[in-house]
């Protein structure tokens, strides 16, 4: 295919993706950055390819920004900024890949302990994102998972259950009860009843084994979760 084929410069760039899943930040910016360089030679400025390997730069230092080097993240916020310009000119602003460009400028600011900022930006992203792809998408089940975190940052835990009762149930239902986003979700409920005193409801989520099992258990808290509402 050559080096500069689209096929040869997609799978350079998902090599930089799998140094960054394995926290090698520094070989993965080093590689994004030749793919983006070999991208803009043979792409033109609104290739969805060419797009892509900018949102991916972004998401790599984001990485750096959360490890060893947080004065970088004026950086990032700048480079999403761009990112999210250009993606809302050459695909539109309800673009899937638009939308997760917008996910990640508001993680970038909750990164950052910016929690307002970063809700009001989770917030309006859930909204758009339930209307053009429904309630189920990619974005929408993340961008609710980190929503729940910007809540329990500022201990508003009372407001974060729900959601994510919500996520938990869709997740386990779409995605089995042993995938790692299932699992996520899991976590992030036992720990949210553990912090209000339901050390009993946290371990019987646990013990739950399958789907279905799991989905009762997500019924029933969401029930007592009613209960309580109606008795205050």
């Amino acid at each position: 295919l050559g080096q500069n084929h689209r096929e040869t410069i997609a799978a350079l760039g998902s090599l930089a993706n799998v140094y960054a899943l394995l926290q090698r930040y520094e070989e993965a910016e080093k590689c994004m950055a030749k793919t983006f360089a070999r991208a803009c030679e043979v792409l033109t400025e609104g290739d969805p390819l060419r797009l892509k390997v900018r949102h991916d730069m972004v998401v790599i230092l984001r990485g750096i920004c959360g490890g060893r080097s947080p004065d970088r993240y004026a950086e990032a916020e700048a480079s999403i900024a761009e990112v999210i310009r250009d993606r809302m000119r050459y695909l539109g602003e309800d673009h899937e890949d638009t939308l997760l460009s917008l996910q990640l400028q508001a993680l970038l600011i909750s990164g950052q302990g910016r929690w307002q900022e970063a809700e009001h930006l989770f917030v309006t992203l859930l909204e758009r994102s339930k209307r053009v792809l429904g309630e189920d998408s990619v974005v929408q089940l993340q961008t609710q998972q980190a929503l729940v975190e910007v809540l329990r940052a500022q201990k508003r835990s009372q407001e974060a259950g729900p959601l994510i009762l919500d996520i938990l149930g869709r997740r386990s239902r779409l995605l089995g009860v042993d995938h790692p986003e299932t699992l996520l979700a899991l976590r992030s409920l036992a720990d949210n009843l553990v912090s209000k005193g339901f050390e009993a409801e946290a371990r019987a989520l646990y013990s739950a084994s399958n789907s279905r099992e799991l989905d009762r258990e997500v019924k029933r808290l969401q029930n007592e979760s009613m209960d309580r509402s109606a008795t205050n």
